[in-house]
């Protein structure tokens, strides 16, 4: 097997291939919260609810280092995408499947170790988790990934509508996500009324610059009643932000456009047949729009994704 060279920070494991087949090592040192994952009922429980990719165990006979634990091979996600390339509403979406994971795994006694977005991929039209070595059990400090998740999720999202929809690519320059201090001093001054953004986003980055020149970190103890309680407003906080776009060229394109319903017809007639003469068992559809002819493929059990530069077209798109 080949390791993936961008798969070398997490001393639990790796990413390998052979054959074109992903498969993951899993490291000796994470032998305990694997296997106190795999038996607790967390993992059967998140595969139930689709929220984490299923994996198998693998025996090898290759030569191995004397690192290795287990290897496992995870189900295939058909396309990878990456968070400053989503709408607005799969970011949304991710985040809340990230806070769930969360809920579930303190109820189990475990917590994710991390909750960055490039966690998260899409299958099937729905955000699903794919790090099977982000779960370590539960201690009594406070929630380890808290700061990562505000980067990831909750800054951009909030940058996105108080702000303008575009800053969603400060994602591609940050790519730890977007600095809390950066996130608000951006934020307009109103945002400090809001409770939950004053705490989780402009407290929380005065907090960071205050205590970043120190090496004395304080950190209290947190009871799992505690920590669920704080997922339970970031949920809450989650879902409250909404995004109105406004109508443009391509988001309408198909309101707008001087296509009679006749034309749309004869146009959606043609794809179809193509699509029938073609036989593919993927399709790309780039300018996609809102993603009225993209359906026709995926309506054919073709694995399609869609396409485009506006924002506005991919929100409606996603949203169908």
């Amino acid at each position: 097997m080949k390791k993936e060279k961008s798969s070398y920070k997490d001393p639990a494991g790796f990413v390998c291939k052979k054959d074109g087949v992903v498969y993951r090592q899993i490291n000796k040192c994470y032998k305990e919260n694997y296997d106190f994952f795999m038996q607790c009922g967390l993992y059967k429980k998140l595969v139930e609810k689709k929220y984490i990719v299923a994996h198998e165990e693998i025996e090898t006979d290759e030569n191995v280092d004397n690192e290795l634990y287990k290897i496992i091979r995870p189900q295939k996600i058909d396309f990878v995408s990456y968070c400053y390339e989503w709408s607005f509403s799969m970011l949304k979406d991710a985040a809340l499947l990230t806070l769930k994971i969360q809920m579930l795994a303190l109820k189990y006694g475990m917590s994710l170790k991390d909750a960055s977005a490039y966690n998260i991929q899409f299958q099937d039209g729905r955000p699903v988790f794919i790090d099977t070595l982000s779960f370590e059990k539960c201690n009594e400090k406070p929630w380890v990934a808290y700061g990562q998740f505000c980067r990831h999720f909750l800054a951009p999202l909030l940058l996105m509508v108080y702000c303008d929809v575009r800053l969603q690519s400060l994602l591609i320059n940050y790519i730890d996500g977007i600095p809390l201090d950066l996130a608000s001093r951006m934020l307009p001054w109103r945002t400090k009324l809001n409770f939950a953004i004053m705490l989780h986003i402009h407290m929380h980055a005065a907090v960071q610059s205050r205590y970043e020149s120190t090496s004395v970190k304080k950190e209290s103890n947190l009871s799992v009643e505690q920590k669920t309680v704080i997922i339970e407003n970031l949920i809450d906080l989650v879902k409250s932000i909404k995004w109105k776009p406004q109508d443009t060229e391509w988001g309408d394109y198909y309101t707008f456009t001087n296509y009679s319903d006749k034309a749309m017809e004869d146009k959606a007639q043609i794809v179809s047949r193509f699509l029938d003469i073609a036989s593919v068992k993927t399709c790309w559809d780039l300018g996609a729009n809102n993603g009225y002819f993209t359906r026709i493929a995926s309506n054919k059990g073709i694995k399609s994704a869609a396409f485009d530069i506006d924002a506005v077209a991919a929100e409606k798109n996603y949203l169908y």
